[in-house]
């Protein structure tokens, strides 16, 4: 994120589905505890891997493959629709999953409520290529996904998992002269547990969907 501004994520990674889409965006100051978010790293692979394709984008996806734990979600959801478009649809599945599960503990160890709404549009964006193409074989589905919770079980998140802030209204009021004195996110002891509950109702809200879809085949 550019230092002193707001810039959603929504609007840098939309251009890559919808390139006839204008999509306007306004910028306003950060202030107070969001000015610490350290986010610029992630922004600028996401803007690059927005603008270019797989193979002019290999040496940044060779860097960001090589350490997957200090890059956000936002960037692996990019990266996901690189990877679908140049036919690598497999790994392309497990990166988004990856970012899908990864920003919804982020959400969960958020205070601000409001960022569900960012969750929201990054999966309507990025998901429906992919979860059209996953369901197709099911028990490759299946064993995809077992794979991806043991990657975020078995893997610390390096990152700043205050990314998600930067898009709710906590920032924006506080911006806009409000009150910046409200934790951003939930007490770090307090992230095991809140990890663990996410890693078990992803993969039991998996298995719901994955008997319904058996049912319907």
């Amino acid at each position: 994120m550019k230092t002193g501004s707001i810039i959603f994520f929504i609007a840098l990674t939309l251009s890559l589905q919808t390139k006839a889409q204008t999509i306007t965006t306004h910028e306003v100051p950060l202030t107070g505890k969001a000015k610490e978010v350290n986010v610029a790293k992630d922004n600028k692979a996401v803007q690059q891997l927005s603008k270019k394709n797989y193979t002019k984008n290999k040496p940044l996806i060779d860097t960001i493959l090589k350490h997957p734990n200090d890059y956000n979600p936002v960037v692996f959801y990019t990266l996901s629709a690189v990877l679908f478009k140049a036919d690598k649809k497999d790994e392309a599945a497990f990166w988004f999953y990856v970012a899908q599960l990864r920003a919804r503990y982020d959400f969960n160890r958020c205070n601000d409520g409001s960022t569900a709404g960012t969750i929201a549009v990054l999966n309507s964006t990025f998901g429906p290529p992919i979860n059209q193409y996953a369901i197709k074989n099911l028990d490759t589905l299946e064993k995809m996904i077992g794979r991806v919770i043991d990657f975020v079980k078995n893997n610390q998140e390096n990152y700043d998992q205050r990314w998600i802030n930067l898009d709710g209204m906590g920032v924006m009021t506080a911006s806009l002269g409000g009150k910046d004195d409200i934790a951003m996110s939930k007490p770090e002891d307090a992230w095991p547990a809140i990890k663990a509950e996410t890693l078990k109702t992803y993969y039991e809200g998996f298995q719901e969907a994955m008997e319904s879809m058996r049912k319907k085949n």
